[in-house]
């Protein structure tokens, strides 16, 4: 049975103005809920079903039964915190499961985010890797260029030498 938090206070309510008797009367479930026919035939029907309750005293007139008796198990779920005991920890366990789903997609999420930059980041030390032997490559070119010409100079100089002499 799926009940939202306010049907849980009202179970509760119904089942704590037993009190220490083991009867409700039409009348007395009436003043429970101010009189609403409907609320109140809602909330009983739901402890029927739950077998809380059974009805006595049923008139074609009225949808209340004219008496609702407590079952012994009725007892022992509101000394255990009743339906809104219940509420709790189901909204507490759902809430739980929700944050759980919530954090292991941000976890795939995050995950796959990790693979795309190292994949990136390969890349990118790939083309440093090449940019790298080509500033070796120049470097190289540089000198031997630098050299050149420190042989072009010298021959030069000594042409000039030559002539000169």
């Amino acid at each position: 049975m799926k009940i939202n938090e306010y049907e849980a206070g009202m179970l509760d309510t119904v089942l704590e103005a037993f009190g220490n008797n083991d009867k409700l009367s039409r009348e007395q479930l009436l003043k429970i809920f101010d009189g609403d026919e409907p609320l109140a035939h809602a909330i009983v029907t739901l402890l029927l079903d739950a077998q809380l309750v059974n009805a006595l005293e049923y008139t074609k007139e009225d949808e209340l039964p004219g008496l609702i008796i407590r079952e012994p198990k009725a007892i022992l779920l509101i000394k255990n915190g009743g339906f809104t005991a219940k509420y709790m920890v189901s909204e507490s366990t759902n809430n739980a499961q929700a944050d759980l789903s919530k954090l292991q997609q941000e976890n795939l999420l995050h995950q796959n985010e990790k693979m795309t930059y190292e994949k990136i980041l390969g890349i990118m030390e790939e083309m440093i890797r090449s940019l790298e032997l080509k500033n070796k490559r120049f470097e190289l070119i540089k000198s031997i260029l630098w050299l050149l010409g420190l042989v072009n100079v010298g021959l030069v100089i000594w042409i000039i030498k030559l002539i000169i002499k």
